[in-house]
């Protein structure tokens, strides 16, 4: 419901506007942040667009230790999922497991491998590009 929803807003902006000491690194003022998003959650018609709400609003703090990407939200941006886990270093992705060995194997996946572009773009570009509202 709308009143859960913006239970859930009020509550994770008041931590972080009375226990977070980097909120001043945050892209917008902290204290202005809030009126950006009431609409957002309150109007938010499905778990997706919730979720997608609440995205942006944890990116807003600019903060690498703060990430909250659901599976719902991944599911409607990616069509296609590696059948391998990496991490992002340096603008590029370090294979660092192996879901499906057998796949990984056909296609000369190990682990280690680092991957610089997807499809040609920039592995920095197409991830701005996927998930950038997201988490930036």
């Amino acid at each position: 419901t709308s009143s859960h929803r913006m239970l859930v807003l009020f509550k994770f902006w008041n931590v972080v506007q009375y226990y977070n000491v980097n909120k001043s690194l945050a892209h917008t003022n902290w204290l202005v942040s809030l009126n950006g998003f009431v609409t957002g959650f309150y109007n938010a018609k499905s778990q997706l667009t919730f979720e997608i709400e609440k995205c942006k609003l944890i990116s807003t703090l600019a903060d690498s230790h703060a990430a909250n990407i659901p599976a719902i939200v991944l599911d409607s941006v990616f069509t296609y999922k590696p059948s391998f886990g990496v991490t992002y270093v340096n603008d590029s992705l370090v294979v660092n497991y192996l879901y499906n060995t057998p796949q990984c194997s056909k296609n000369n996946i190990r682990l280690g491998d680092v991957i610089t572009s997807i499809n040609g773009q920039l592995v920095s570009e197409a991830v701005i590009s996927k998930v950038g509202p997201l988490v930036l």
